[in-house]
Parts: structure tokens; sequence; C-alpha cells
């Protein structure tokens, strides 16, 4: 009888640690995608569409936009956090110039950003494909479920391949007095590639509010 109990406890000991190591292991799948490396710079060429339900006309701009991972703090919870600078340019030739700070903090749950004092939880951990989210959980805007609609593909640019790739979406609206749509991918030790976002309210066919799609151009 004792040697059954004791085998009993040792097949219970053996699951629960198994458990545990899977759980820990799954715990941080996700952090891959998130490139903390200090000095790292990441550029992107941005087409933006502002639509004026005034003047009932768009604009269209082109630039370049460059972030770069300034240094690390501890937060009020002592926990590190990432001062990360935005930079603008209209085109190549000409030189960058400052456009603001933001920050990001990565944990074992989630990795948020936070800019113009709002906070957005861009990723959820563990990667999954049932896995939604509410973006905007931590400010006062508008719930935005979003959730990974491809997890670890191919992606291919005009000037890089990338290996291991993952896709968040929100569920896409668009009817008589709203068009909302967001996409963003990361890669692998890189991060954000790709983003493409699309805010515009209607009324009467008077269109308000913009699309913006950001393509990777390079790393250093």
């Amino acid at each position: 009888m004792r040697t059954v109990i004791f085998l009993l406890f040792i097949s219970f000991c053996f699951s629960t640690c198994k458990k545990d190591l899977y759980d820990e292991n799954n715990r941080n799948l996700g952090k891959e995608y998130i490139n903390q490396n200090l000095k790292f710079k990441i550029i992107y060429n941005v087409e933006e569409i502002v639509f004026d339900d005034f003047t009932l006309s768009s604009d269209t701009f082109k630039y370049q936009i460059m972030k770069i991972n300034d240094t690390f703090f501890l937060d009020n919870l002592n926990e590190p956090v990432l001062r990360c600078e935005t930079y603008k340019r209209e085109k190549d030739s000409m030189k960058w110039e400052f456009v603001d700070a933001y920050f990001n903090k990565l944990n074992t749950n989630k990795f948020e950003i936070i800019e113009n004092n709002n906070r957005y939880l861009k990723l959820s951990f563990p990667i999954s494909d049932d896995v939604y989210w509410n973006s905007n959980a931590f400010n006062t805007e508008n719930n935005s479920m979003v959730h990974y609609s491809k997890i670890k593909v191919k992606e291919t640019t005009a000037n890089y391949f990338f290996p291991n790739v993952i896709v968040i979406k929100n569920d896409p609206v668009n009817n008589i007095v709203r068009e909302r749509y967001f996409e963003e991918k990361y890669a692998e030790k890189i991060g954000l590639i790709y983003m493409n976002k699309i805010y515009i309210d209607k009324n009467a066919g008077a269109l308000r509010g913009y699309k913006i799609i950001f393509n990777y151009l390079k790393h250093e």
C-alpha cells in the first residue's frame, strides 16, 4: 500500500512540475517579437491620407519615420520601461527632425506602449490564435478588440525577408457611419514592420478621419 501511495505521489509531482514548466515556457512566448536593444533604430515609409468633411476633400502625405530605443528607467512599480524617440523627415535627402518621445513596457504577459499620456496594450502573451484583447483597456478611448490573425508566418517586402512574423487585426467595421480597420505585423528580433490603420467617420457622404500605413524600410 505504501508503495502505491509513493508512486502516486511521484506521479503527481512529475505532472505538476511538467505543467509548471509548460506554463512558464509559454507565458513568455512572444517577447522575441519586441526589440528592446538600446540604440536600435527602425525606419518606415509612411503614407497618410487625411479626410476633411468641411471642405469635402482629402490630402495625401508621404514621409519617413525613424524610431530609436533610447534609455531604460524604473517606473513607480520598480519595473523597467524603455524610453524611445520618434523622428520624421519628408524624404531621404532631408535631415531628421525630432517629433516626440514615447515609452514601451514589456513584461511576462503583455507589451504596452505609452504615448501622448495614453497606454495601449499592443501584444498579449502567450501568443495564441484564440486570444482577443482590448488594446484600449488602460486608456479612456473606445474599446478596440484585436486578435492574432496569423502566427509564425513568412513575410517578404521590397528589400527584406522576415522568416517569423505575427499579425494582429481588429474585426473591421465599414458601414454608412464609420470605417474602422487596424492591422499590425511584428517580426522576430525586429519588432513592428507594418501598420495599417483606418479611422473614418461618415456623414451623408462627407468623410472625416484618416488612413495611415507604415511600411518597414530598414533597421540598424
